[in-house]
């Protein structure tokens, strides 16, 4: 699996709210997903963007690294009280070999005083 992050660098990214994904990026392969954030936060939405914005825009919530509009959101319910969600997913059968999906999730309402973006995820299709 590559795991690389708008800086360049891979690996677990430490903020106070973090996204990452463990497993290969081949289509059809199972992987986990996995965001961090402190514990009972709510809501939790993953987006994916068509691209990366460069430079990031910041907002009041940290940077935002997705160009809009978003390709699609999902809403993901509360981070458990053990501060870390981790969800079981399907690489799309549609993904073909070198294509890159940027990720990213918010975590808290827009506007709420503790809300958090997180780290950039972009996955590249083995």
């Amino acid at each position: 699996m590559r795991l690389r992050f708008f800086d360049g660098s891979e690996g677990i990214f430490a903020t106070g709210a973090a996204l990452q994904c463990a497993g290969a990026i081949i289509p059809g392969n199972s992987v986990t997903v996995s965001i961090s954030g402190w514990p009972n936060a709510s809501p939790v939405t993953l987006a994916l963007g068509a691209d990366v914005q460069n430079p990031a825009l910041g907002t009041q919530h940290g940077n935002l690294y997705l160009t809009l509009p978003l390709v699609n959101s999902w809403p993901l319910g509360t981070i458990p009280a053990s501060g870390r969600m981790t969800l079981p997913v399907t690489v799309p059968v549609t993904w073909s070999t070198g294509e890159q999906y940027p990720f990213q999730a918010l975590i808290g309402p827009w506007g709420g005083n503790y809300t958090r973006l997180t780290n950039l995820m972009l996955l590249v299709v083995e």
